[in-house]
């Protein structure tokens, strides 16, 4: 029987790895490319962390899984909630596990809380705090703090954003040594047992390049050749490093040196241009109403920061617009009771809740969507597709997924806030947002055990649950629509025929820890 390693290294792209590669900072990389197919992997629809790795784990839509981003609007009380793992189908993990087979998984998104497997679980960036219980089996946390003291889930040092060489140095090499920290978890638990599945994700290239786009990307202006070196050199020829170590500790594990390496991203990365925001769009337009009665500034602070009652005896109403601009307090409450249509997310995709509407009313809705001009007429209109969870998916849409899933022309995000006092388009601003670079639907995949090299391949990651089965001889189920990778595609996707499960709110502290845990890395 085969056994696998699997690398997950969230937003890679050929884009960047492959000058990485021919500049001789990943030599690893490309000894494994040499002898693998490897390619373009397709992300899922919308192309966001939580949505493509829960379909890289079960195989399914994100209908199915019932997850189409980070969070999700409850149509009964309006309220906005965290994806998690109770909505999810069976993984690929249980499947395995099922099978008698010893897998373990550090790091992945989309695992908390973490589901019983016959060996080891530490879950990944949705995960609440260090407090929660975010490793199967339960005790095995108590192991990993004692072992780690500084581990965390995932943290960003706040720092000052004017993008100035110690900016840039600063964020390069917080993030190498997350990578690095994660390795050193990955061959802990390689000693622990041998292993027959091993699979450690890497989440820091994510935020890197959101971070540090403009000096990865040759077509961006502010692209500059000798910082492009500096982070290969730093964190590209680490993250090779830890590539190569992994592959080693995972031989030993599994005793032998006859095993498969898969690595796969979620998505590609871009420019970022601008961002429309579609929350005061919708206000100026009446679908989404703003409270008749004025929300002072205190209160939009004590909501917001839940530190209300201290911060009350700060602030007077007279400082209330320097403080606004000060503080970037700018996001307007709404009145979700009088309101026909709410958008939530900031990112690739918009995500718009119809309430109380006819066909009739969301068609007219739709149509004056895509008819939204650019900030430039002449380049066309903003918005590529404006579609409903009935024409993206192929099984039953799950209560509170979104009526539209609105995608914009490449380098536009979309942000659900309503913004005070701002035009519908904001340039992304280096020395304001995090998110310089933005997600694209192309990201990557190399798996390894061929005889040559066969590149330039295009697969979905929806084929990617189909490979790991059929690598490990286990009998695929018939609701998967996927392709091995071994195979040639298919063009044609089947109906899933799954029943999506029921989202299970976590309670309102853990989701005020994940809340801040996105918005510091710039998904809120």
């Amino acid at each position: 029987m085969s056994k696998l390693l699997i690398i997950g290294i969230d937003g890679g792209t050929w884009d960047v790895l492959t000058p990485a590669i021919k500049q001789g900072y990943m030599p690893c990389l490309e000894s494994l490319l040499n002898k693998s197919c490897s390619g373009v992997l397709r992300s899922t629809v919308p192309a966001i962390t939580p949505t493509a790795w829960s379909t890289f784990q079960t195989g399914v839509s994100p209908a199915a899984n019932n997850i189409f981003s980070f969070s999700y609007l409850n149509r009964q009380t309006k309220q906005q909630h965290f994806s998690t793992t109770s909505t999810m189908q069976k993984t690929l993990w249980e499947i395995l596990s099922d099978n008698g087979l010893k897998v373990s998984v550090v790091n992945l998104p989309m695992t908390y809380p973490p589901r019983e497997i016959n060996g080891y679980m530490v879950t990944g960036v949705n995960t609440p705090s260090e407090d929660s219980d975010f490793t199967w089996p339960k005790e095995l946390k108590a192991e990993i703090l004692e072992k780690f003291p500084n581990y965390r889930i995932f943290t960003l040092e706040n720092m000052l954003r004017d993008f100035s060489g110690y900016y840039i140095e600063k964020i390069t090499n917080q993030l190498t040594d997350i990578i690095s920290q994660r390795l050193e978890v990955a061959r802990f638990l390689l000693g622990k047992q041998e292993h027959d599945v091993f699979m450690l994700h890497f989440q820091a290239n994510d935020i890197l390049q959101h971070a540090l786009w403009p000096l990865l990307d040759k077509t961006c202006k502010d692209f500059d050749e000798k910082w492009q070196k500096y982070i290969f050199e730093k964190f590209y020829a680490k993250l090779d490093d830890c590539i190569k170590e992994l592959n080693q500790a995972f031989g030993k594990s599994a005793r032998t040196e006859n095993f498969k390496c898969l690595i796969a991203s979620d998505h590609g990365f871009e420019h970022h241009e601008a961002r429309f925001n579609l929350g005061s769009w919708l206000v100026e337009s009446a679908y989404t109403k703003l409270p008749e009665t004025k929300v002072s500034l205190k209160k939009k602070i004590s909501k917001s920061l839940k530190v209300g009652k201290i911060l009350k005896h700060f602030f007077k109403e007279q400082s209330v617009n320097n403080l606004e601009k000060k503080l970037k307090v700018r996001s307007e409450p709404i009145d979700s009771v009088r309101s026909s249509a709410l958008a939530i997310g900031k990112g690739s995709e918009g995500f718009l809740y119809c309430f109380d509407m006819t066909d009739q009313q969301k068609q007219e809705l739709r149509k004056r969507l895509l008819d939204i001009d650019l900030p430039n007429p002449e380049r066309g209109k903003l918005f590529e597709k404006v579609l409903t969870a009935d024409e993206l998916y192929k099984t039953e849409i799950p209560e509170d997924f979104p009526d539209f899933f609105i995608i914009p022309k490449s380098g536009y995000t979309v942000t659900g806030k309503v913004k005070k006092d701002q035009p519908l388009f904001s340039d992304v601003l280096k020395q304001e947002d995090l998110h310089l670079g933005k997600h694209a639907p192309e990201g990557i995949f190399v798996l390894t055990g061929f005889e040559g090299s066969q590149r330039g391949q295009e697969r979905s990651i929806y084929d990617i649950a189909p490979t790991v089965l059929e690598i490990l001889g286990i009998e695929l189920p018939d609701y998967l629509s996927g392709t091995p990778l071994t195979k040639k595609a298919s063009e044609n996707r089947s109906e899933e025929n799954l029943l999506p499960k029921h989202n299970a709110e976590t309670n309102e502290e853990d989701e005020e820890k994940i809340k801040q845990r996105l918005a510091n890395l710039g998904y809120m």
